[in-house]
């Protein structure tokens, strides 16, 4: 995975000193770019994260690369949850209730 990722880079990009996640927080809540055009005027875009959206951490992320990856885990965690116990703790799948 690290190698497919590593050959999106174009050669010649530094990035020794980035910081993983820098942005991340900010990135969930919404942000703002701000387009400076060449006639001298400016178009703000604001962009906010769809409430579907799921951000992974960097650790789950080398696991699972894609939306497909996890879909794809998650559904087998819960046909596994559901076919070996119906009487069980659902806590795992519903962390908020």
């Amino acid at each position: 995975m690290k190698e497919q990722h590593d050959e999106m880079i174009k050669e010649g990009y530094e990035f020794s000193r980035g910081v993983w996640g820098k942005h991340y927080r900010k990135m969930r809540e919404g942000y703002q770019i701000t387009i400076h055009q060449k006639d001298g005027g400016t178009v703000v875009k604001e962009y906010l994260m769809p409430p579907t959206a799921v951000v992974l951490e960097p650790d789950v992320f080398t696991r699972f690369p894609n939306s497909d990856a996890v879909n794809e885990a998650l559904r087998r965690l819960m046909s596994s949850h559901y076919n070996s116990n119906s009487n069980s703790d659902d806590s795992i799948l519903n962390p908020t209730h």
